[in-house]
Order: structure tokens, then C-alpha cells, then sequence
């Protein structure tokens, strides 16, 4: 990004913008000027200081600014240490006298490394010579996608099922499964398209051994000794052993004496939902409509749902619609319930009595509106989908 005219200034176009506009274009093109500009010198310095009296020696790390250079436009902000990240010290001399204004007493604690972020994932793929500006984004959605990570308040955390990812390809795949590896694959590719290498060598040297590999793995790993772990934890139906396994949802543990003994349950701290205990008393006495055996209320994709006990015999299922309270379809006034695409999953809300009403939209239904339509939750607001009318979410996000 860079502005159009380099000669128009900050200053210059201040009184024309709103603020957040005003440092924006004073960020590019501060950034841009500085690129254009000679790189700063600065010294790595330590000055040892003797306090006299105290019978201590103080000593400051810090850098000396020997050239400017780029600095004088812009410095980059950092969480430590001054606008450039270190400790700027000023010009001293050998035998300078120095007063004491203050002392600081500080505890530091290590730390682990932060978690990644989209934007330090980037910088790391960067730093490793990894992927290109237009492969970042579709490799940071690849891996949420298939959840191998999760994002929370912009952090990346790794999911069970990454972990089992990523754990399987190290052990089994690690020439593979390297930044180098991935670094000069690129490298070589990036020949072949300029005309300096040929893509078949390249590719045959590659894929023999590495078709070779898959081969061998096929045969001797097994997807037993991958997700499944035995525990000290007793069953509570039969008393035997119960196992770690890895599900849709992440990890559970299972009886060791399946399909004779069913007992599942979810293992504690994995996160993944629960069965509403209510839901399970209002369907306790439900029958199968295909073989007459009891149904029992389980947890999908989708989230609860009612499957055949007498499963893999009768695979049988039925949906639990869950319909949205105080609230009716504006077209027919029949139920409105909650609903998923069948591609993504991704959640919305149509009339029960489709496909004669063939009603739905995206946002959550709230309550009806003076006018007849139906105010959603948009954000943080409250909008009618007929007259358009605003109000904040407060009350909504109460109930």
C-alpha cells in the first residue's frame, strides 16, 4: 500500500480527515518513506556503573544510535522496551558522572512462547521461506477449516485432532514434515517456472520414495494405535477397562468391551457438548418406528438427536427440532427451528412447515416486530428484516 502522491504530507490533508482515516495514511506513509531511506546503526551496549557507597554494580544493555537513518520517520512499536524494542541509551563516556534519579524494582518470570496468531503464523512462514503472499490465506483457512486449530480472541490453539495430525506425520513423515523440506520444494518449483530446471527430475526425484512411504505406512500403521489409549478408569456399566478414542467431537472414553458393552462418555476438560439431561427424560420412552426398540438421545454433528438402540442392526435415526422460543414464521405463523446447510453446517433458522413455507433466514429470530416482520440479532443490534428499525442488543443478550 502506498499514497498516491508522496508529496501530499500528514499534516497537509489533517483538517480533511477523521482521525482514525488521519493516522492511518499517516502510518503508510511514514512506512513508505522510511523503506526509501538509508538502515539505522545502532551499537549493542553495555554500560556497568558503580554506585558508590552501595557497595553495588548496576549495569544497563541497552543500543547506542550511531545513524538514524530510517528511525528519524518511523519506529515500530513493540510490547518491550522503547517505540524500536530495546533500550535506547544515550552517548556516554568512560568516567561519566551520573546521578540517580530513581530505581525500579521489577520480578520477571520466564515464559512460555506466546501461542501463534494469524498475523505471527505469517511471520513465521515468512522467516522460513515458506508459501508466497497468496498461499497465507488459504493455508491459515485449510487448517481451521478441518480444525486443526481453533481461534479464540484471535489466538490459535491446537485441537485434538491437530495434535493427533501433527503428532502422526513427525513421527512417521518428519523428512517431510520440514521447514526446510516445504522451503526448498518451493525453491525448486520456483526453477522449474523460470526455465532453469526440469519438472520431471524434480518430481520423480520426490515421489518415488515418498510413494514408497505411503506404501509401507498403509501396511503397518494402524488407526488402533493412533487414537486409542487404555486408562485406569473402570466402566460403569461392566466394569471393564475403559479406552481413550478420538471421535467427531475429540476424545471420549469408550468401554474396551465394545460392541458388547456400549458405554461411552466424554472425558473431562475435551469440551465437547453434552447431552441435555432433560432433552434424555423427554424421550425416554420413544420407540423405534422401523424395529420397536427403544431410542436413546445422542449427540451429532448437528447436536442432539435421536438413534436406534439396537444399532448397527437398525440404523434408524430421527431429528430433535429445536425450535425458537416466543417466536412464528411471519408467513404462515407456523414454529420457526433451528437448522443447518448441508455443505459448511453453518447454522440458520426456516420455517417447520417447509417445504410448503419455504421461509428462513441467517440471523436469530428475537421477537415480532410493530410492523409484522421480524426483528434478528445483526451483531450487537437488533434489526427488523422488513422496516429496518435499530436497537441494541441489551435485552436480547440477557435472556
Amino acid at each position: 500500500i502506498r499514497p498516491v502522491d508522496i508529496s501530499i504530507l500528514p499534516k497537509d490533508v489533517k483538517d480533511h480527515l477523521e482521525k482514525d482515516l488521519y493516522r492511518l495514511y499517516e502510518l503508510i506513509w511514514k512506512r513508505t518513506v522510511a523503506c526509501q531511506m538509508a538502515e539505522a546503526r545502532l551499537k549493542q551496549t553495555a554500560v556497568d556503573i558503580d554506585a558508590k557507597g552501595t557497595g553495588y554494580e548496576l549495569r544497563a544493555n541497552g543500543q547506542v544510535i550511531e545513524f538514524p537513518g530510517f528511525m528519524k520517520v518511523y519506529k515500530e512499536s513493540t510490547d518491550d522496551g522503547d517505540e524500536n524494542g530495546e533500550n535506547i541509551l544515550p552517548e556516554l563516556e568512560a568516567k561519566d558522572a551520573l546521578d540517580a534519579k530513581g530505581f525500579d524494582s521489577k520480578q520477571h518470570f520466564t515464559k512460555p512462547p506466546p501461542r501463534y496468531t494469524e498475523a505471527s503464523l505469517v511471520k513465521k512462514l515468512e522467516a522460513e521461506g515458506i508459501g508466497r503472499p497468496s498461499t497465507y490465506a488459504p493455508t491459515i483457512s485449510t487448517i481451521q477449516t478441518r480444525e486443526y486449530v481453533k481461534r479464540e480472541a484471535r489466538t490459535l490453539f491446537p485441537t485434538d485432532l491437530g495434535m493427533i495430525v501433527n503428532d502422526l506425520l513427525v513421527k512417521h513423515f518428519f523428512g517431510i514434515v520440514d521447514y526446510k523440506f516445504t522451503a526448498e520444494m518451493e525453491d525448486q518449483l520456483d526453477q522449474i517456472a523460470e526455465g532453469k530446471k526440469k519438472w520431471v527430475p524434480v518430481i520423480d526425484e520426490f515421489y518415488k520414495p515418498f510413494h514408497k512411504l505411503i506404501v509401507e505406512k498403509s501396511d503397518s500403521i494402524k488407526k488402533e494405535d493412533i487414537i486409542q489409549e487404555t486408562t485406569k478408569e473402570k466402566c460403569d456399566e461392566c466394569g471393564s477397562k475403559m479406552l481413550v478414542k478420538f471421535g467427531r467431537f475429540g476424545k471420549f472414553l469408550s468401554c474396551s468391551n465394545y460392541p458388547d458393552c456400549k458405554f461411552a462418555k466424554p472425558m473431562e476438560g475435551s469440551g465437547q457438548p453434552k447431552i441435555d439431561p432433560a432433552t434424555v427424560k423427554k424421550f425416554k420412552d420413544a420407540k423405534c418406528e422401523k424395529c420397536g426398540e427403544p431410542m436413546t438421545v445422542k449427540m451429532g454433528r448437528f447436536g442432539e438427536f435421536l438413534g436406534c438402540s439396537g444399532y448397527p442392526k437398525c440404523k434408524n435415526i430421527k431429528s430433535i427440532p429445536k425450535y425458537v422460543e416466543n417466536v412464528v414464521c411471519p408467513k404462515c405463523k407456523a414454529k420457526l427451528v433451528q437448522r443447518f446447510t448441508r455443505k459448511g453446517g453453518k447454522v440458520f433458522y426456516g420455517c417447520s412447515a417447509f417445504p410448503k413455507c419455504k421461509f428462513a433466514t441467517w440471523n436469530k429470530p428475537v421477537k415480532k416486530c410493530k410492523c409484522g416482520g421480524l426483528i434478528v440479532e445483526k451483531g450487537k443490534k437488533l434489526v427488523c428484516e422488513e422496516c429496518k428499525a435499530e436497537t441494541e442488543l441489551k435485552g436480547a443478550s440477557k435472556k
